[in-house]
């Protein structure tokens, strides 16, 4: 039986949203009462069978997650990044500020000045630090990865070793947001 587009369209929302083709069912049987609508096998074929661009819904919903994926993580840099310079801006004008205080020997506010530019250099601190953090994860990533190939592929190191380590490395770099 032929179903409308915007069945397919919405099987595909539910299907995005983790749900199973026999869940997907029972929730467009719930949606349209009475309507004529696909049965769980027929959805897990739509699932299986490539569409008009080549792909399954698996390989679309993976698509569609590393999208939301690369977004949040371009947004989270843009925000830290944002961040970081009002810091550093911040950190400036407190650095200038307390270096006028200290040349014409004002006592009052200039302790308060230096307390201030003190927590401000411990946040950009802080901030950078995350960035060392992160690298240093990535590489635990890349020596977690080569250590279990090493288990489970004889003689890797031998062969392939340096040469597949290198070329992750490259990808890592290449696919990591520029800050």
């Amino acid at each position: 039986m032929a179903y409308t587009p915007e069945v397919r369209t919405e099987a595909f929302e539910l299907y995005l949203l983790g749900n199973s083709p026999a869940a997907i069912a029972k929730e467009l049987r719930r949606r349209h009462p009475g309507a004529d609508t696909p049965s769980a096998g027929t959805l897990e074929r739509w699932a299986y069978v490539p569409d008009a661009s080549g792909k399954t819904w698996s390989e679309r919903r993976y698509d569609a997650e590393r999208a939301a994926q690369e977004a949040v993580t371009t947004d989270f840099v843009a925000a830290k990044q944002k961040h970081l310079a009002g810091l550093l801006k911040l950190q400036g004008r407190l650095e200038a500020r307390a270096l006028d205080a200290a040349a014409s020997a004002e006592q009052g506010n200039m302790s308060q000045e230096i307390y201030a530019y003190v927590n401000v250099t411990k946040a950009t601190a802080k901030m950078l630090d995350v960035d060392l953090a992160e690298q240093a994860r990535v590489k635990d990533a890349v020596d977690c990865l080569m250590e279990a190939i090493r288990r489970v592929v004889p003689k890797f190191d031998a062969a392939y070793g340096v040469k597949v380590r290198a070329e992750f490395e490259r990808l890592v770099a290449a696919k990591a947001p520029n800050p």
